[in-house]
Parts: structure tokens; C-alpha cells; sequence
């Protein structure tokens, strides 16, 4: 039985489909309880991209021109001035969904017409999920960190 239960699982693996997290940054920086600061938010996001891929997108200010880093699954992107982190998303929706039907897409915005806009894409767009469900929910859990047990402060995590 157990043999058994480990094939049926072995095979659920197999079967998923490959998973992109689009992340609009700015969202993050204004929400209670996540991380306020860009690099900070980037340098959290990083040992997560190691299971799936992960895309943190921020809109442009004036004055800046386009900078990317990528590291293995983790990207992150600062757009050049005029940029907004929405349009950008949308994009790359669009070239996600064209590069495989067999492509997901989990967005992480609390922009509502980006919200509407990718569930029109289903199914490319898994779920749109608000950063705070994000920080609280998934973060912990792709991170392999839990929330610190009998702590006012839900946005700190340990080990």
C-alpha cells in the first residue's frame, strides 16, 4: 500500500504543469505586514525561485533606465521610466501563454483591472492572489519557513 501511495504521488508530480509567480512589486511596498523596501522584497523572494519560477516586477520613476537581474528562476525587474509593472505583466502573460498551453500562471497584484485583465486568460492565469494572502500564505510555505509560533507580528517568519 504504501508503494502503491508513493507512485500515485511520484505521478502527481510528473503531471504538473510548469508554474510562473508574476509578482507586482509595488503592490508589496505599500501593504502592512510585507516587506516596504524593493531590495529587501527581492532579496526574500530569491531562495523561493528555486522551486518555481518567479518574475518581481516594479513599475518605472523618473529618471531610471530598465535594470534586470536574473538568478537561475528568480528574476527581478525595475522598468525604465513611464513602465508600469502592470503592462509589463500583461506581456508577459501573453508571451507565457505562447510559449506552451501547458503553462501556469499564479499573479500576485492588489490591482484590480490587472486582476480582471489575467483572469481573462484562463486557463494561462491560475489565480490572482492579493500580496498579503501571498506574504502570509504561500511565502512560508515555498520558502519552507513557518510563521513564528505565538507572535502578534504575522509578518515575521522563521526557520
Amino acid at each position: 500500500m504504501r508503494n502503491f501511495l508513493k507512485l500515485i504521488f511520484a505521478g502527481l508530480a510528473v503531471g504538473r504543469k510548469p508554474t510562473t509567480w508574476l509578482i507586482d512589486g509595488n503592490n508589496f511596498l505599500g501593504q502592512k505586514g510585507t516587506p516596504r523596501d524593493a531590495e529587501v522584497l527581492a532579496d526574500k523572494l530569491k531562495p523561493v525561485a528555486a522551486a518555481e519560477q518567479l518574475i518581481l516586477v516594479f513599475d518605472g520613476r523618473p529618471g531610471e533606465s530598465r535594470n534586470e537581474l536574473s538568478e537561475g528562476k528568480f528574476r527581478h525587474i525595475k522598468l525604465e521610466e513611464g513602465m508600469s509593472a502592470d503592462d509589463f505583466i500583461l506581456e508577459e502573460i501573453k508571451v507565457i501563454a505562447a510559449e506552451s498551453k501547458q503553462n501556469r500562471i499564479k499573479l500576485v497584484t492588489a490591482d484590480k483591472r490587472l486582476r480582471s485583465f489575467a483572469l481573462d486568460t484562463r486557463p494561462t492565469v491560475k489565480s490572482v492572489v492579493n500580496p498579503k494572502t501571498f506574504w502570509r500564505k504561500h511565502y512560508p510555505r515555498m520558502s519552507g519557513m513557518k510563521k513564528r509560533v505565538g507572535g502578534d507580528d504575522q509578518s515575521e517568519l522563521t526557520p
